[in-house]
């Protein structure tokens, strides 16, 4: 009898380890974060932080597409990748990103493209998110033109040199 519990025992722990999440649990978003100053206007950079979890290994990349219309990469995304147990890293993602429409910007979800070591390819989505951004422009949303400065005065040239030129 003894020997049966401990043969189902080693069993169930063979198995716990087979199946452990820690090894075969799939791609998960951890953290997402927008990090932006108040008082936003158009043309500031702000910047989303995304933290996953995922096999060692992984590659994780902003999908192309993944960005709206409205929104700007302003530098190459940054990519950190700490070393977990059991198999796993931690992937902390950050775009620098800037807007350059005026108003209330909803943002989808952003994707992301995953590849396991395997080589098996997916996709992540964010958080939506929403942003707002203060136009530059007068309340009045007109812009008052200006006169142009006085011009600077050059004269005129009493070298004989540039007619000389001309005529060799």
């Amino acid at each position: 009898m003894i020997g049966r519990a401990t043969f189902l025992a080693l069993v169930a722990l063979i198995a716990s380890f087979a199946v452990s999440p820690s090894a075969s649990a799939e791609p998960a978003i951890i953290g997402f974060e927008l990090q932006a100053p108040s008082g936003l206007t158009v043309g500031d950079h702000f910047r989303f932080v995304i933290q996953l979890e995922a096999e060692a290994g992984s590659q994780i990349t902003l999908a192309p597409g993944a960005l709206p219309a409205e929104l700007s990469l302003t530098s190459l995304p940054k990519i950190a990748v700490k070393q977990l147990t059991g198999g796993r890293s931690a992937i902390t993602i950050e775009l620098q990103v800037a807007a350059f429409v005026p108003g209330q910007i909803e943002i989808p979800p952003l994707r992301l493209s995953f590849t396991e070591p395997s080589g098996a390819a997916r996709e992540l989505l964010t958080p939506a998110s929403v942003i707002e951004i203060a136009s530059v422009l007068p309340s009045s949303g007109q812009i008052e033109p200006r006169d142009l400065k006085p011009q600077a005065n050059l004269g005129s040239s009493t070298s004989p040199a540039p007619v000389l030129i001309s005529f060799a």
